[in-house]
């Protein structure tokens, strides 16, 4: 990458403090520090972690327009849902800006911060580990259901993800939003490696069984009361979208090395600052 990785992270800090509201700034941070956890957890390379950890949200706030297009100018084949709910894909578009603003050619580090929201079949070690940081950073709240796969992540980076890809389900048909393919695609690659791999099966059903029966008590009829299923409601209050952010200019490298400018942040369309993933969280 040309740089060593201190003076790298101070050039990635400085750009994200001028393109991403403090309160993302500090869910970056704390993805960072929970894939450097699990990394040493997992003997996986730290510094791979902690670079893709704080890249993985480059393109949170480019609008639905600029996604779609820098998408289709990389090739990437479009789903249907890609295209109704362009922000599924600033995970791509990360990895895109890693690799022209930052330079970073690792192609483990760009595969961790493109696959970090929808996740991917047969992903690396790394992958998962920030998929599962981004998923369960202690920001995203102290509840049970995630207390649990927490624990999990620290025992199997495998079980932890299809169980994270299980609790994004019942999340999102809970608020009845899109469901991507790639999620199912995910959860039933690492469901299968789990349930095919030797000394882990029993453990795989007891704890899935364990979050099963206690996101299953979060929705008896007792839980769904009115005011549960108003519209503030439908995400807990830690998955509820950033605060607008004063407009920015957004400026990327050509391939020639000429500044391109992006467009700025539109303030008067709350699309352009970014809409929840597979998870219904910001």
């Amino acid at each position: 990458m040309g740089e060593a990785p201190e003076a790298l992270r101070h050039q990635v800090l400085h750009w994200l403090s001028e393109n991403v509201p403090e309160s993302r700034l500090q869910h970056i941070l704390r993805v960072e520090q929970m894939a450097i956890a699990l990394a040493q957890k997992h003997d996986q390379d730290i510094v791979k972690a902690a670079l893709a950890g704080l890249m993985h949200d480059l393109a949170k706030y480019f609008k639905p327009a600029v996604l779609l297009e820098m998408a289709q100018q990389e090739g990437l084949m479009l789903d249907p849902v890609d295209e109704s709910t362009p922000h599924l894909l600033h995970a791509h578009v990360g990895a895109i800006v890693a690799r022209e603003q930052f330079g970073v050619q690792d192609p483990e580090i760009l595969a961790a911060i493109a696959d970090h929201t929808l996740g991917r079949p047969g992903m690396s070690p790394l992958s998962c580990i920030v998929f599962l940081a981004d998923s369960l950073e202690p920001g995203r709240g102290n509840i049970a259901e995630l207390n649990v796969l927490r624990h999990a992540c620290r025992q199997n980076l495998q079980q932890a993800v299809w169980m994270v890809c299980d609790y994004s389900l019942k999340q999102l048909m809970e608020s009845r939003r899109l469901i991507h393919p790639r999620v199912i695609l995910t959860r039933n690659w690492f469901l299968h490696q789990q349930g095919t791999a030797r000394g882990h099966k029993g453990s795989a059903r007891t704890t899935g069984k364990t979050v099963i029966g206690q996101v299953q008590k979060r929705l008896s009829p007792s839980h769904l009361s009115p005011s549960h299923l108003s519209p503030p409601h439908l995400a807990p209050p830690h998955l509820q979208p950033d605060v607008p952010i004063p407009e920015s200019k957004l400026t990327l490298l050509s391939p020639e090395g000429s500044p391109t400018s992006m467009p700025s942040l539109d303030r008067a369309n709350p699309l352009s600052w970014g809409e929840s993933d597979r998870l219904g969280r910001a």
